[in-house]
């Protein structure tokens, strides 16, 4: 204790700046408390004592210039202490970490902005899958702790972060059935991350303005997918098997087209709805204040392109997701926008009939017609739509094998060949390519309820967030949110939307289609139709 005093007293703590710099940067020491940012407190009794003078009672400043200093310190070390390229995740992870500490908004659209560029760099370390999403996850979930517990704010969980909840303790549970711990694992972390990222998300956003970040990203994300898709489809870039009629079919960064056509689902309608109301809603003159021309002009735009790029995926159930998610979108803005929408419709029909694109399109949604048995001759045309059928069957017959909690979370594939007796379709594609029958082949009828509990829980909350937002800058994202949940929701009856890293974006989407909800309980706001 006497060389402790004795340095405080002659001022030897001078004589190490960068000691101070790099605490400062991190913490606001005052006597036995431990601050970080602005309301962050945690006490650690006789703390004070060790410390130098000048670190107490400072704030810590973004403004000072510690951040470039510490950041390029802390890649220095990093890139010189670990192999490549994990060196480059541990970087994004503390990056991650650091700016959703002091900014949490901007650190959701950090990792939003991830999902289109997951596959980037990807590394396999052992049985662990590092991804650009997974290290700018950890990173996030590291600051959002960290922030929870010394800020000493409580937050309540609701009907949807409980449903959620339970459908993924009951994926947990099915491993009991499981024969591919790897593969039910795999399955797991992608219901897990989406659940960690919602409840991070309401949580983080708490009015309309913190969710621009996300917007942002999301429009960063589509522009980006939709232009790298017209280069692929102009290039004819991709193999052989995703060539219809001469053309390729746009993936993008996704790896498949369906995957690059679901992404654009949980986002161009959001997008499109914050454009359209922009355009003719009667909140027009709201959503410039709130979010600005350039934003708007932005989504319009990025809306508009990424509708070029699911054409050009040739996802069916893209067409149909789609279709019925932008329908409701016009629907509920209203307006000049519904009418237009209306006529708009009324020509693309035309078109439909009369003109060769038209046509081509019509022939390719007339391919998947739903027909099976021995009397249906397998050909190039409709074998898409056999393997379909084929997997609808097997999914069908695991439920009746394992009624209660099915054949365990992502091992679908492992138990594929031996329900399929169809030589042609031995060959499994990972999933039921139908959401609700894959539920209840992989958790059973159990899982199937726990899935639609969940699904529900979503619609009571977008409504409720709908009868909040009864105008202003709220109403479009929620009915943005909505038109997603459509488009997501009927593709799902041809395909699995909840791989990759799709459902970060998904609940992200639902997150900040809640702010209104949240932010008029928090001022305490009179919600029309409410009870009194």
């Amino acid at each position: 204790m006497r060389l402790i005093n004795l340095w405080r007293q002659e001022g030897t703590w001078q004589r190490w700046p960068g000691y101070v710099r790099a605490v400062r940067a991190f913490a606001r020491i005052n006597e036995s408390r431990f601050m970080l940012g602005e309301r962050l407190v945690v006490p650690i009794p006789g703390v004070g004592a060790f410390l130098p003078p000048p670190l107490r009672g400072n704030r810590m400043r973004p403004g000072d210039g510690w951040l470039p200093a510490v950041l390029a310190l802390g890649t220095s070390i990093t890139l010189l202490a670990a192999p490549w390229p994990q060196n480059l995740f541990l970087i994004l992870t503390a990056t991650a970490f650091i700016v959703a500490l002091l900014k949490p908004a901007i650190g959701m659209g950090l990792l939003v902005l991830s999902v289109p560029i997951q596959s980037v760099g990807e590394h396999q370390l052992g049985s662990l899958h590092l991804t650009v999403t997974k290290a700018v996850l950890i990173g996030l979930i590291t600051a959002w702790v960290l922030r929870t517990t010394t800020l000493r704010r409580g937050f309540r969980l609701g009907l949807v972060e409980g449903m959620f909840g339970l459908h993924v303790a009951v994926l947990a549970l099915s491993i009991v059935n499981a024969r591919d711990s790897a593969a039910w694992g795999s399955e797991l972390y992608r219901w897990w991350s989406g659940l960690v990222v919602y409840v991070i998300a309401i949580t983080t956003i708490r009015d309309v303005r913190s969710s621009i970040p996300i917007l942002v990203a999301t429009i960063a994300g589509v522009a980006g997918t939709s232009l790298l898709g017209f280069y692929q489809v102009a290039a004819g870039l991709g193999p052989a098997s995703f060539s219809v009629g001469g053309l390729v079919r746009a993936f993008s960064t996704f790896g498949q087209p369906n995957p690059f056509a679901g992404y654009l689902e949980v986002t161009v309608p959001l997008l499109a709805a914050l454009a359209a109301s922009w355009v003719g809603g009667p909140w027009r003159s709201q959503l410039r204040l709130t979010y600005g021309d350039r934003l708007l002009g932005a989504s319009a735009a990025a809306a508009v392109m990424g509708l070029g790029a699911l054409v050009l995926t040739q996802s069916r159930g893209g067409w149909i997701g789609m279709a019925c998610g932008l329908a409701v979108v016009v629907w509920m803005v209203g307006g000049a926008v519904r009418w237009s929408a209306v006529g708009a419709g009324a020509l693309v029909a035309i078109m439909v009939v009369a003109t060769p694109v038209g046509a081509r399109l019509a022939s390719r949604l007339g391919e998947s017609e739903l027909r099976s048995g021995e009397g249906v001759q397998v050909t190039v045309a409709n074998f898409a739509v056999q393997e379909r059928l084929a997997h609808w069957r097997a999914g069908l017959e695991m439920v009746r094998r394992r009624p209660l909690l099915g054949v365990g979370a992502g091992n679908f594939s492992a138990v594929y060949r031996e329900v399929t007796p169809v030589w042609r379709f031995r060959v499994s594609r990972g999933h039921a390519h139908n959401a609700y029958i894959h539920a209840a082949a992989q958790t059973g009828l159990t899982g199937l309820s726990t899935y639609l509990l969940f699904l529900g829980a979503v619609a009571l909350r977008l409504r409720g967030a709908l009868r909040a937002a009864t105008d202003g800058p709220e109403r479009p994202l929620v009915i943005g949110a909505i038109g997603v949940t459509v488009a997501i929701s009927m593709h799902n009856i041809f395909d699995y939307l909840h791989v990759l890293s799709l459902p970060v974006q998904l609940s992200a989407v639902w997150a900040i289609a809640g702010a209104a909800s949240i932010e008029r309980e928090l001022t305490g706001a009179h919600v029309p139709g409410a009870a009194a």
